[in-house]
């Protein structure tokens, strides 16, 4: 059973596909771009993405669709507690959505800073 990888990017309204030669006509019924430094096809919309994913499955092909990290995952782990909320507050200067940020960059900070104080806890 072929394999294709879809890495979910930019608050989920992105996506590479990385798949087999043989999947490049049902790649090609879809809005997409080349992206020669990925070796990957960049296609754009949810909507564009899940039906390209229900396609693929229903071909045969096994899809494994993984979405970025948290890019501030182990933050405050690395961090002196002392400095903790001094970076928190910097950050969230920067990735509010109200200051210039986005809603996704911001809930990550959340949530990896909600996952250190849960671990510590314990």
């Amino acid at each position: 059973m072929p394999i294709v990888r879809v890495v979910v990017v930019g608050d989920e309204e992105a996506a590479f596909i990385y798949a087999p030669f043989e999947a490049k006509e049902l790649i090609k019924t879809y809005t997409r771009n080349w992206v020669p430094s990925e070796k990957a096809w960049l296609i754009c919309g949810v909507a564009n993405l899940l039906g390209l994913v229900d396609l693929l499955q229903s071909e045969g092909y096994k899809v494994f669709v993984q979405n970025p990290p948290n890019p501030f995952h182990g933050l405050f782990l690395y961090l002196p507690p002392s400095l903790h909320d001094k970076v928190y507050r910097a950050l969230s200067k920067v990735l509010h959505p109200d200051l210039g940020g986005t809603d996704k960059l911001m809930k990550d900070l959340n949530v990896a800073r909600d996952q250190y104080k849960e671990g510590t806890k314990q």
